[in-house]
């Protein structure tokens, strides 16, 4: 993604709720996290979104040489009985100059299905052809 010249931002180490996570392990979650983005690309990550969106005062104190960033749509895309149809409008709905879209590459985190990323790939792949056929 990084040669590709996407922005690799942080979203923590574990994906584990800010409202519950003890303030030394978040704290080692921001830095371990990025020194692996560093490792990677030679760059420190300017960007932070913490899992599930959730904050607490710590989290303002810990990540503020971060931007946080935030989504403009999340489309429920790690639950699997959300129909490739209905992601795929929900993505169609979605596109906007500026729009940050969370998407779910995983099944395996807490709360999502096995196989909804699957779903999510076969929207994507119909919103590509849809854009690609405007052209």
């Amino acid at each position: 993604m990084y040669e590709e010249g996407r922005e690799i931002g942080l979203h923590n180490y574990h994906h584990i709720s800010n409202w519950i996570v003890f303030p030394p392990f978040l704290q080692w979650g921001l830095r371990k996290s990025d020194d692996v983005i560093e490792t990677i690309t030679g760059q420190h990550p300017i960007y932070y979104r913490p899992p599930w969106g959730h904050f607490n005062i710590c989290t303002w104190l810990l990540q503020k040489k971060y931007k946080t960033i935030i989504w403009t749509d999340i489309l429920g895309d790690w639950k699997e009985n959300i129909s490739v149809m209905e992601l795929f409008h929900r993505l169609k709905s979605s596109l906007k100059d500026g729009a940050v879209i969370v998407l779910h590459d995983s099944g395996e985190t807490l709360g999502a299905d096995k196989k909804a990323p699957e779903n999510m790939i076969k929207a994507l792949e119909m919103l590509f052809k849809e854009e690609e056929a405007k052209k």
